[in-house]
C-alpha cells in the first residue's frame, strides 16, 4: 500500500463522487499497488474475493501496458509543447522589435519634418528657387541707383 499526495488526493475526490468526504479529511488517504491487491486476493478466500481480484490484477496490467505504449507519444507531446512556448516566447520577441523599429522610423519622420528654427541653409529642399523665380528676381524693377551703365533710363 502507498500513501497519496495532496495533488493525488485532490485527483481521486475530483473523480470520484463518492469519495467527497475524503476532501475535508484531515489525513492522506492510502492506495493498493498491484502487488498489495495479489497479496489481498491470496488472503482471502472467497471464490468471489478471489474473481475480483483477478479481474483487478488484470485492470492494472492493462494500465501498465498502456502507459508503456502510450509513454513515447506522451513525451513526444511535451516536447511540442515545450517547442511551441519556446516559439510563442521568439514571436513575441520579434513583435516587440518590429515596434521599437516602428518608433524609431517615426522618431525619425517626426525630426526631419519638424519646424526648422534658425539659420537657413541654402541646400534645404524649401529654399531651392526654380529657374523662373531666378528671372523675375533678375528682372525685378529696380529703385535707386543704377548698378550698370546703361542708357535705358
Amino acid at each position: 500500500m502507498i500513501q497519496l499526495t495532496d495533488a493525488e488526493k485532490a485527483q481521486v475526490v475530483a473523480n470520484c463522487d463518492h469519495l467527497k468526504k475524503l476532501k475535508y479529511s484531515p489525513y492522506l488517504p492510502l492506495a493498493f499497488t498491484e502487488h498489495g491487491v495479489v497479496m489481498v486476493a491470496g488472503v482471502l478466500n472467497s471464490d468471489r474475493a478471489i474473481l475480483i481480484n483477478i479481474q483487478i490484477v488484470r485492470i492494472f496490467n492493462k494500465m501498465r501496458k498502456m502507459i508503456t505504449l502510450h509513454k513515447d507519444v506522451l513525451i513526444e507531446i511535451e516536447r511540442i509543447k515545450n517547442q511551441i512556448s519556446d516559439h510563442e516566447s521568439k514571436i513575441l520577441e520579434v513583435f516587440e522589435y518590429l515596434k521599437q523599429f516602428e518608433k524609431t522610423k517615426q522618431e525619425e519622420l517626426e525630426y526631419k519634418n519638424r519646424p526648422r528654427i534658425g539659420f537657413k541653409n541654402q541646400n534645404d529642399k524649401q529654399f531651392e528657387k526654380t529657374k523662373q523665380e531666378e528671372l523675375e528676381y533678375e528682372n525685378r524693377p529696380r529703385i535707386g541707383f543704377k548698378t550698370k551703365m546703361t542708357n535705358d533710363y
